[in-house]
């Protein structure tokens, strides 16, 4: 598998992760009545999942910055970003207004950018 397939899946388990958190912290604050949060969430099997999906994320990651530049790896991360704007949309549907979109794009073209200066 190419170095660079394995970074866009850390970047996609990294977003993934922030969705199985999210979920799981909206249930935990909507059961939580007086208990230990920390507790709680520690409990619940999709803030469990998203840690989980974030300790593979690091490990791929870790493969990654040990064949790529730092300078050119790092900026893939705000790949994350996009991914995370998508989820939300399709999963939680949250609302994504033109403005968010706006940024989304800018993040595209920056990534673009960098890949061309490889």
């Amino acid at each position: 598998m190419g170095i660079w397939i394995v970074a866009l899946i850390s970047i996609l388990l990294s977003a993934f992760a922030q969705l199985l958190m999210k979920i799981g912290m909206t249930a935990v604050r909507l059961a939580a009545d007086g208990g230990s949060l920390l507790l709680a969430a520690a409990l619940n099997p999709f803030v469990l999942g998203g840690l989980c999906a974030y300790g593979v994320s690091a490990v791929l990651w870790l493969l990654v910055l040990s064949r790529v530049r730092l300078s050119l790896a790092y900026p893939l991360v705000s790949l994350a970003f996009i991914a995370v704007v998508v989820l939300s949309a399709l999963v939680l549907h949250e609302p994504v207004s033109a403005t968010r979109i706006a940024a989304v794009a800018l993040i595209v073209c920056g990534v673009i950018v960098l890949g061309f200066s490889a």
